[in-house]
């Protein structure tokens, strides 16, 4: 036990009179190592001086009894005195310095690891002191979590995660911390747990301060009816303490502000600044500075939507007033983040200069030493830390430069240099953050929040363009597009292939195990999610994150850069544009923000941009395009090339006719990357628009041009090297279709697809086994056919071949796209293999092919959620993170017949030498000119779309 401060022994006070008496301490005088009892007793001493703040009549006792301590291996009492002292220092004279100097003293001068659980849990208890003290009296919130996580991991054993005291003093305080970093699944994670334990243990305050931090997590991320809910939970918990109810009062009325009853939270502010006044002797010091800071944030929010400028600017100095106070140093996040308040409110005032200036203030909180003079200064790359407050900051510096620069054409190439310079720091801190996650879910967080400054970059990159005609300009804003796209994908294939390419040495079966118990995890949530009552998915999601946690934790103790993801990426068009593009080669990528679309023209002796008004119908014309080619009602009325021919060709004429109009006659293909909704585009079949005509006579792109699509300059650039070195001593071609007969016909499917194509009937793909049949024998390869073309034996094969085609159905999961899945055969009850039939994106997310190219002859297998500036969740991009440098998917169902025709095409001109998108120009055009004017609409022949490498898988 701790015995922080207790009053000495009487026998301590004896010996220590009667040697006063003596006019000395004669430690020196002893024969013998003194007794563990006499080294306690001037611990006690020792405790006792420093509570009087006599420190220099504390240290003799404090040397003998750590000498002692040391001597005779009590390492349990020399850790709690250097905890004791150093606990003194920061609650009762809150100095941080002396405080982590004994704290750290503990953990350098150690001799030995803990070996009992009361040494493992003091022990804990030392880093988790060392965490508080960076936390509350210095702001250092990356510190603080360092050692938080590291008492965590400690007491998790000893306490097993169901004590309140870990539940209060770290998952609380450690949820808290990665909401401000924003990595809100792992803090859900916590804070949960902390809630749980509270309330199981009736600990209710302790409980509403978990709850109130998930309605802080949700505020933050602007989810603000979920936010409610939880303030509501928290106040609705028992026996709460005048503190607690104020401060869970004041964030609902935040955050029913944010919702926009500015009514009710008048209301709440006005109940919780009665409590603070009439009850004062309910609250600490540092509570009434704390929860009156926040009353004066939610009275200046209050009155910036009343429209009362000067009064919300009265309340959030005020604030900033009260927290300097309860700091008592201006450099704190805190304070930045008040100093924000008014860069919102001189934002809505359309006063640039004024934003301008208090994000700098805002910004010398953090740096205080950085020396940043002026409004314009901003700090070298590497002072940036892991801090969210910075990414606020460059917001609105970046913000206020741009419409500076609007209101001073003079001085216009100088702001927008300015701001360009601060979007290059938005984004280096956004990299940092993203280094600090476990989770994509968090990361693809930080890429939507990002995304627009990637517009507003390009926008300043492009103007500058326009003003001195620099190509410099036009590469930059290319690299603020380029960048803004693919990067979990791109985190999510140095780290897959590095595990499964045994590089982890003695991790490797332990990092296996969690990969597959991940898997586990998943499916059970998925599946709970569709039970009428969700409750058993929470257990698990808890579950599903400890293990992620455990994966996360195993990959970077085996290689660090593996685990934290990409740095900030240096990215060079036309460097790297020279290690992917042919010589007949072009290359156009698109970026559509939220007001205009950017395009990007890379070729032969060419680099040209253009920058397009988002144009009016634009969502409208791209859905209208979808629907003329996947209609059957459309096409049996045969009203589907009506509707097909104007928006094709709108599109042909926004997307396409500047970038081809420059393009020499040497360029014959195509390198498309689509943004968005363009993802759902085949751009094969534009072409100018017409009055009249016919799918047999329309003027498509396909007649010029093969096409084929990347991600990113930077993923196709990763393809093509991984294209390059193909293992050789793979066998060429595997091909697997079921039948699906046997005990499918009779209903017996474990997937709602299956029984509805039972019913519907068009479960059984002929043309399937046919086509794998007559393309085995082409490429002399091997096909698995009907009851051979399992899960299973894909898992067997997979690894063998350059070449996997996939001819079955797929299943796109609207609720979940990592559950969308192909349909293999399913294998009998008695299979010694298992009973499994689907192959799902969760699964291929887990592991690692080596094959060169897979094509995905199946419907919709380029089909799923769309993340902006991340791509299609598409059973295509499962196996691109799966290691795969080219596939060929499919963008609708895919007709059988029409396909078997295509794919044979496919694979003769491929064999014959061609690239992979020539060959499918070749055999889309080859159907074209030979299929009968009823089965002529793009329907039939354009759904299939090449991704990735193209370089032809046999020598010409």
């Amino acid at each position: 036990m701790s015995r922080l401060f207790r009053p000495a022994s009487a026998a301590a006070w004896l010996l220590t009179g009667l040697l006063a008496l003596l006019g000395a301490w004669p430690f020196e005088t002893f024969a013998q190592t003194p007794s563990l009892a006499l080294a306690q007793a001037w611990a006690d001493s020792a405790r006792a001086n420093i509570s009087r703040k006599q420190a220099t009549d504390a240290q003799p006792y404090i040397d003998q009894s750590l000498a002692v301590f040391r001597a005779q291996d009590d390492l349990l009492d020399w850790l709690q005195l250097h905890r004791d002292i150093a606990k003194h220092y920061r609650d009762k004279e809150k100095n941080a310095e002396k405080a982590l100097f004994w704290f750290q003293a503990a953990v350098q001068q150690r001799w030995r690891a803990p070996a009992s659980e009361a040494e493992q849990n003091t022990w804990a208890g030392i880093q988790l002191g060392i965490g508080y003290t960076c936390l509350q009296l210095q702001g250092d919130f990356i510190r603080a979590r360092e050692y938080y996580e590291a008492g965590r991991a400690m007491l998790q054993d000893t306490l097993r995660l169901e004590n309140l005291y870990l539940a209060e003093v770290v998952l609380t305080p450690l949820g808290n911390i990665h909401a401000r970093f924003r990595d809100y699944e792992k803090a859900l994670y916590f804070l949960q747990q902390a809630k749980r334990i509270c309330e199981q243990q009736q600990a209710w305050d302790k409980a509403a301060l978990a709850a109130n931090g998930i309605g802080m997590l949700y505020i933050s991320k602007q989810e603000y009816p979920t936010a409610t809910r939880w303030f509501r939970t928290g106040l609705a918990l028992p026996q709460l303490s005048a503190g607690r109810r104020v401060m869970l009062t004041l964030n609902l009325g935040l955050s029913l502000l944010k919702e926009g009853d500015i009514d009710n939270a008048l209301r709440l502010s006005t109940e919780a600044r009665y409590l603070l006044e009439q009850q004062p002797e309910a609250f600490s010091n540092a509570e009434r500075l704390d929860l009156g800071a926040d009353l004066q944030d939610n009275l200046g929010n209050i009155c910036e939507i009343r429209g009362e400028g000067l009064q919300a600017a009265g309340h959030f100095r005020a604030c900033i007033a009260l927290l300097t106070q309860k700091f008592g140093n201006p450099n704190r996040r805190e304070i930045a983040q008040g100093y924000l308040e008014l860069c919102e409110l001189f934002a809505t005032g359309k006063q640039p200069d004024s934003v301008l200036h208090y994000a700098q203030t805002a910004l010398r909180c953090l740096l205080p030493q950085a020396g940043l003079a002026g409004n314009f200064a901003i700090p070298s790359r590497d002072l940036l830390y892991a801090e969210h407050t910075f990414f606020l900051i460059f917001e609105h510096k970046i913000d206020a430069l741009v419409a500076l620069a609007a209101q001073k054409p003079a001085a216009e190439p100088a702001l927008l240099a300015h701001a360009l310079e601060t979007c290059d720091r938005l984004l280096e801190t956004d990299a940092i953050l993203r280094k600090e996650y476990s989770f994509d879910e968090s990361k693809l967080y930080r890429q939507l929040h990002s995304r627009r400054h990637a517009e507003t970059a390009q926008s300043a990159a492009w103007r500058l363009w326009q003003l001195n005609s620099q190509q410099k300009w036009l590469d930059r804003a290319f690299q603020y597009a380029d960048q803004a796209r693919e990067r979990l994908l791109l985190e999510s294939l140095q780290s897959q292939e590095y595990v499964s390419g045994g590089d982890a040495g003695a991790l490797a079966q332990p990092l296996e195990q969690a990969r597959q118990e991940i898997i586990r995890l998943r499916e059970q949530v998925f599946e709970s999610s569709l039970l009428p009552s969700g409750a058993p998915a929470d257990t698990l999601q808890a579950q599903l994150y400890k293990a992620q946690l455990q994966f996360q934790f195993l990959l970077q103790t085996a290689r660090p850069a593996a685990a934290t993801g990409l740095p900030a990426p240096q990215f060079q068009p036309a460097a790297h544009l020279e290690q992917v593009l042919l010589p007949d080669q072009a290359l156009i990528e698109y970026f559509v923000g939220e007001t205009s679309v950017f395009i990007y023209l890379y070729g032969p002796a060419i680099r040209q941009g253009w920058r397009l008004p988002l144009p009016a119908g634009w969502v409208t014309t791209i859905q209208d395009l979808g629907r003329a080619l996947t209609d059957d009602n459309l096409r049996f009325l045969e009203e589907d090339f009506a509707l097909f021919g104007p928006n094709a060709g709108r599109l042909y004429d926004w997307l396409l006719a500047q970038p081809l109009a420059l393009l020499p006659g040497t360029v014959k293909s195509l390198v498309l990357i689509p943004d968005g909704l363009l993802g759902t585009v085949p751009f094969e079949v534009l072409g100018p628009a017409r009055a009249s005509g016919s799918y047999r006579s329309f003027p498509y792109l396909l007649r010029r041009y093969a096409v084929s699509y990347a991600g990113s300059v930077q993923l196709l650039q990763e393809q093509t090297e991984r294209a390059r070195h193909t293992r050789r001593d793979l066998e060429l071609f595997a091909g697997f279709a079921p039948d699906y007969a046997g005990r499918d016909t009779q209903g017996q499917a474990p997937s709602r697809t299956r029984a509805q194509l039972i019913r519907e009937g068009r479960y059984f793909l002929p043309g399937a086994m046919q086509e794998v049949q007559e393309i085995s024998a082409l490429l002399q390869g091997k096909s698995f056919l009907g009851p051979a073309a399992t899960v299973a034996e894909f898992h067997r094969q997979a690894s063998k071949f350059r070449v996997l085609h996939l001819a079955m159905h797929a299943e796109v999961e609207s609720r979940d796209p990592l559950f969308s899945k192909l349909l293999f055969q399913i294998p009998p009850p008695d299979h010694s293999a298992g009973t499994a039939a689907d192959l799902s994106v969760n699964d291929l997310f887990q592991i690692h092919l080596p094959a060169s190219l897979v094509v995905l002859s199946a419907c919709n297998t380029g089909v799923g959620q769309l993340r902006l500036g991340e791509g299609i969740l598409s059973l295509s991009r499962a196996f691109t993170q799966a290691g795969v440098p080219a596939t060929i998917m499919s963008l609708w169902k895919a007709p059988d017949e029409a396909t078997r025709t295509l794919m044979v095409a496919f694979y003769t001109h491929l064999k014959a030498g061609q690239r992979k998108d020539e060959a499918l120009r070749l055999a889309k055009w080859q159907y074209l000119e030979q299929c009968a004017e009823d089965v002529s609409s793009p329907y039939y022949w354009a759904g299939f779309a090449g991704t990735g490498a193209v370089a032809p898988l046999f020598g010409r």
